[in-house]
């Protein structure tokens, strides 16, 4: 359960925003957005404009970009509208892609039908939303891997030597449409402010660190009443400690866990495509093949002893092949 056949992209962009390449963004902007024809490739732009300040005027002259992205899911009916927003701030090594999601189209990035979103406010400082799920990244050169299909995006992005996620877009719901409505997930890699953690550090999986500061999360969703949960988690969450029982060596079959959301109140979704795998020596970007040739792509951090310290996307169900990569 919870395999879709995703569109990939593989590559890199040398720097974070416009100006240097095209920027991580509007890499996967372009990509998401490349064939109508195609799903996964089929996302609607709804926004792309420089970022905008919490009153809607736009900072004039900067590289940085908002976007809002929507699409039908694969029933044809589903309204899945999510956004991203760029955000640097060079005195503190941030460079970071905020995440947002929507009921429908907002006037404003961050303004929504039933909420205001940004939590604790905007900082004019860094311009940007306080404690917005976002991927971490840096003015770099950065590796990423793209997943696309008409109900989710998601992105693995190498920085440096550690690997951050997101997924937003709908979830596979364990409840009927009546009683659990709006299955749209935002989870990031971390919270702003917050620079990137260098030398193997952090959490792989989105959804999983909790901020200690006022206790915000790294994901929310829309709950059943239409507003906004912002304390639920991706789990199973990363431990601090090594558990050894779910090991298996490289080359035996796989201890694989679906990736699912939940809050002190329930278990919602399940995330489509994204599993938590635990495989001693398996190289971070490996391929691994399961029994029914399904094959994932393995991320995991350098230095962490987590008992799930691995993240599997999957990359093809076995049935085709949807790959393509850049330079």
């Amino acid at each position: 359960m919870g395999h879709i056949q995703p569109q990939t992209q593989t590559g890199s962009v040398t720097g974070f925003s416009g100006g240097v390449d095209t920027g991580l963004l509007q890499t996967l902007v372009d990509f998401v957005t490349s064939d109508p024809g195609t799903p996964g490739l089929d996302w609607t732009v709804e926004m792309n404009q420089t970022i905008c300040d919490q009153y809607g005027a736009e900072y004039s002259g900067s590289p940085l970009i908002e976007v809002i992205l929507s699409n039908t899911g694969v029933s044809g009916l589903e309204t899945i509208i999510v956004g991203f927003r760029e955000y640097q701030y060079a005195s503190g090594n941030e460079y970071n892609i905020e995440l947002n999601g929507y009921l429908s189209v907002p006037a404003g990035w961050n303004s929504h039908a039933l909420a205001t979103h940004g939590l604790n406010g905007y900082d004019e400082d860094r311009k940007h939303w306080n404690y917005l799920p976002m991927l971490q990244c840096f003015d770099n050169e950065m590796e990423y891997w793209f997943y696309s299909t008409q109900e989710f995006i998601s992105a693995s992005v190498r920085v440096g030597t550690s690997y951050y996620q997101f997924y937003v877009g709908n979830g596979m719901r364990f409840s009927s449409p009546s009683e659990h409505p709006y299955p749209l997930v935002v989870a990031g890699s971390s919270v702003g402010p917050y620079s990137y953690q260098a030398d193997g550090n952090g959490p792989v999986r989105p959804g999983t660190k909790e901020v200690s500061n006022n206790d915000y999360y790294t994901a929310f969703f829309i709950n059943a009443s239409g507003i906004f949960n912002t304390t639920p988690t991706v789990e199973p969450m990363q431990g601090n400690s090594n558990n050894v029982s779910i090991d298996r060596t490289a080359g035996d079959a796989a201890f694989m866990c679906p990736a699912f959301y939940r809050d002190s109140q329930a278990t919602y979704l399940q995330l489509y495509n994204t599993f938590v795998i635990r495989v001693t020596n398996l190289l971070s970007e490996s391929l691994y093949t399961d029994p029914d040739n399904r094959q994932y792509r393995v991320f995991a951090q350098g230095l962490t002893d987590y008992d799930y310290e691995f993240l599997a996307m999957v990359e093809d169900i076995g049935l085709t092949s949807s790959t393509t990569s850049t330079t």
